[in-house]
């Protein structure tokens, strides 16, 4: 009987070890999990900004160069959106 006792107490104890390591992997993998997601978010914002300014830099010199025709774009592309609109609103009942 005591034999049964000390073995359930092994058991337990080991149990209790293993459950205690298995968390502080556990907190670890979500620290270094979480610490990838960020840097990598943070990679990717980087190179967003950087097309976007490249993007509105090339949109500038363009309408700098071309000013009426920046002008003419962007009428028709304001006429183009209100008509889509207006489209959309008619068919509701």
């Amino acid at each position: 009987m005591e034999t049964n006792k000390n073995d359930l107490t092994t058991k337990t104890n080991s149990f209790n070890l293993d459950s205690r390591n298995k968390g502080i992997n556990t907190d670890k993998f979500l620290e270094r999990t979480a610490h990838d997601v960020g840097t990598r978010v943070g990679e990717f914002s980087s190179n967003f900004v950087d097309k976007t300014s490249g993007y509105v830099k090339s949109g500038r010199e363009y309408l700098t160069e071309n000013p009426i025709k920046g002008v003419a774009i962007a009428a028709v592309a304001g006429a183009m959106v209100g008509s889509l609109f207006t489209l959309s609103m008619r068919r509701r009942p």
